[in-house]
């Protein structure tokens, strides 16, 4: 009953807050330009840039938490990505991980965001699993 609670929980959570694809690689796109100038960006008086930036970690985040939290609390369920978390891998690597699998996987931008998340950590952190 617990684990159906829990689940309903976060269905319910994620439905009002879902994003496709193409809506986070576009918030995404001033955090991308960001790591790759390395310089802090430039806001104007809107904000956006700054929510942008703000909204895509977060969301990325959240879904990373959520897959966590998935692995550690509910029975018999294989998390899609086996990030390190021995300082190896910076929260860079994984936001720049994610965005270039949207940018390079046009075909299916149309999908939920937390899929796509999903998609892109399990490529570029994937879980070997030793006979």
């Amino acid at each position: 009953m617990k684990k159906i609670i829990i689940l309903l929980v976060f269905t319910t959570t994620m439905t009002n807050a879902s994003k496709t694809g193409q809506e986070l690689l576009n918030i995404c796109h001033d955090y991308n330009t960001y790591l790759l100038s390395n310089t802090m960006l430039k806001y104007d008086s809107s904000g956006i840039q700054e929510k942008n930036v703000v909204e895509c970690i977060s969301y990325i985040q959240g879904v990373i938490d959520m897959n966590d939290f998935l692995s550690n609390f509910v029975e018999n369920y294989d998390t899609p990505a086996c990030i390190p978390y021995d300082n190896s891998v910076t929260s860079d690597d994984i936001y720049s991980a994610v965005y270039l699998y949207l940018k390079n996987n046009q075909e299916s931008i149309k999908q939920p965001a937390a899929t796509l998340i999903s998609n892109a950590l399990t490529e570029k952190y994937s879980c070997s699993k030793s006979g």
